[in-house]
């Protein structure tokens, strides 16, 4: 006899999947409730100022709307579920509004109305950062697509349509109301709009469009309102206190791309503006991102959280030594000149070198190619940088792995042309090719092969410069800015004209021993910087010790670096005793 078919198991799967996403709704419910309440209270906080002063209403709308606010917010706290601080947060409301009653200091109301809302979150927690890096060029396009109507190109609140609107829209360059205000709470109204003005919802867009606008409103206050110091030291911490979560939650995996984040997206731009500042707190971070990076890899949660802890209030001094009432036209000189001479100094060797012995060689009719590959590597560099704040997002691992990679390269064939100008250079080698072999040797392919050099040598340092002036740029300071890039100028072609000038003075002999000398010297400087780039890129692992650091020279207190340095020198010694012994 056949048994009817039983369909309880059906029934109990389809109540239990019920019950499992009615919960979910439930969470995400709840997480909407406690983050518009949340919104609220740091409403009142940041608006109450224009409603009393000196314990007298200045604005009598203002003050009814704080009024009203603080009874939402009571009725709101009471609509969320049971929690063990519940109780807490009535009595705290309660507070908050007896001081708006009682007209007290804007101080005294916003200190309740933060302490109440963090009791909120913490008590009905939701997210508040995005869960990847905003793109602030999506940002941009966003707020010029829907807000530079009312709230102007530059953020003033003076649009075309600001004269018809009331209240008029808000001034997001104010930097005092600024400080107050979080890109969470930016965020919020962007996402719900505000009641009673003209601010409508924009939850339409994605989460992480309205982050993106969020984040690029916010650094209206700042001197640039493009991936400023501010905007980028707080996606640092953003990164690091993410890292940390992750890897206290066991995906060590993110925790790493995110440590890496936290210093390439976040920190590293900023580095050179904030030497010229404050050095010692810029060693100090480097070293710090360097340390928690070691610990996440070897998963020391305890030590990772101390470090990252740490690190939190160092990139919170390094937000105030860099804010723009901090600047000044010395420093921001000094920065912009060092920043040049620094980045461009090995390119210019290595073009000084190639075109010197071009012209010893009486080949001037290939130096032509050696220009055409500095002057392509420097609008390339431009091209690049613009594509990256633009079209497309260059991350900070792939930069680091593009530069790590060109200065090995170069690294690599900096070794050969060493050895050759050194072999050429012993027991007068150089005659006999001059003489026989030069007028054929530089071909066509070699000469491209000196022009791809020269675009390699150059390009690897103009995109990291454009990033590093992209963080230092500060309109008040243009003059100071434009005055160290033009110092810059004038000392590198200085010691551009001094090199080549010398150098056609030397005899052919010792002019191949002493450019055999400073390729190979570039060549170990190149290999260090190119295991960093890979370090930095989180391809090689890093190993700290106790090491001088010249950052001129590819010098790091890395294993790693040191370790390939010394490969690279014994290498290059080895071959120039070869070439000695050679007949």
């Amino acid at each position: 006899m056949t048994r009817p078919l039983d369909f309880r198991w059906f029934f109990r799967a389809l109540l239990l999947s019920c019950i499992f996403f009615s919960a979910i709704a439930l969470a995400q419910d709840v997480q909407t409730q406690s983050r518009q309440l949340w919104q609220l209270l740091d409403y009142i906080a940041v608006d109450y100022p224009g409603a009393v002063k000196n314990g007298q209403i200045i604005s009598e709308t203002e003050y009814a709307e704080m009024k009203e606010f603080g009874e939402v917010a009571q009725f709101e706290l009471h609509n969320l579920p049971a929690h063990p601080d519940k109780a807490g947060l009535l009595d705290q409301v309660k507070t908050l509004q007896q001081k708006i009653q009682n007209k007290s200091a804007p101080t005294q109301v916003a200190q309740a109305a933060r302490q109440l809302a963090q009791g909120v979150h913490n008590a009905y927690p939701f997210p508040t950062e995005p869960e990847i890096p905003p793109d602030l060029t999506v940002g941009l396009k966003l707020y010029q697509a829907n807000c530079v109507q009312c709230h102007g190109a530059s953020g003033k609140g003076n649009g075309p349509l600001a004269a018809q609107l009331d209240p008029t829209p808000t001034d997001f360059t104010d930097a005092a109301r600024a400080a107050q205000r979080s890109k969470l709470a930016l965020y919020q109204v962007i996402s719900n709009g505000v009641d009673g003005t003209a601010m409508p919802s924009f939850d339409a867009l994605s989460d992480q469009e309205r982050w993106a606008l969020a984040y690029f409103v916010a650094d209206f206050a700042s001197s640039s309102n493009q991936e400023n110091a501010s905007g980028r030291l707080s996606l640092a911490r953003s990164q690091l206190k993410k890292s940390l979560k992750a890897l206290e939650q066991g995906q060590q995996d993110t925790a790493i791309k995110l440590a890496l984040s936290a210093y390439l997206d976040g920190f590293e731009t900023n580095e050179a503006a904030l030497a010229i500042r404050n050095n010692a707190l810029m060693r100090q971070i480097e070293s710090g991102m360097i340390t928690f990076r070691t610990q996440v890899r070897r998963n020391d949660i305890t030590e990772a959280r101390s470090t990252e802890a740490q690190l939190q209030n160092w990139l919170i001094d390094a937000e105030a030594a860099l804010s723009p009432s901090k600047a000044d036209s010395g420093a921001t000189f000094i920065a912009a000149f060092t920043i040049l001479v620094r980045e461009g100094l090995e390119a210019l060797l290595i073009v000084v070198a190639m075109l010197a012995f071009l012209v010893k060689a009486n080949r001037r009719d290939v130096t032509p190619y050696v220009h055409a590959g500095w002057v392509s590597a420097l609008f390339a560099g431009g091209a690049t940088w613009l594509a990256a704040t633009t079209l497309i997002s260059i991350s900070g691992a792939g930069r680091e792995l593009t530069e790590g990679l060109s200065s090995l390269f170069a690294a690599i064939v900096l070794l050969s042309v060493g050895a050759w100008m050194h072999h050429k250079s012993v027991a007068n080698r150089w005659q006999t090719y001059l003489q026989n072999k030069l007028s054929h040797a530089l071909t066509r392919r070699t000469a491209w092969f000196l022009f791809i050099l020269a675009f390699i040598a150059v390009y690897r340092e103009v995109f990291e410069t454009v990033l590093f002036y992209a963080a230092l740029w500060q309109p008040e300071q243009a003059w100071a800015f434009s005055g160290g890039i033009l110092a810059g100028v004038i000392v590198l072609a200085v010691i551009a004209g001094t090199l080549f000038k010398g150098s056609q003075r030397l005899p052919i002999g010792r002019f191949f021993s002493a450019s055999s000398i400073i390729v190979a010297l570039l060549a170990i400087v190149l290999t260090g910087k190119g295991i960093v780039g890979l370090q930095e890129a989180g391809v090689i692992n890093i190993t700290p010790i106790q090491f001088i650091r010249v950052d001129l020279l590819g010098i790091y207190p890395s294993a790693q670096s040191i370790g390939a340095q010394a490969v690279m020198l014994i290498v290059i010694l080895f071959t120039y005793w070869i070439n000695t012994r050679t007949k």
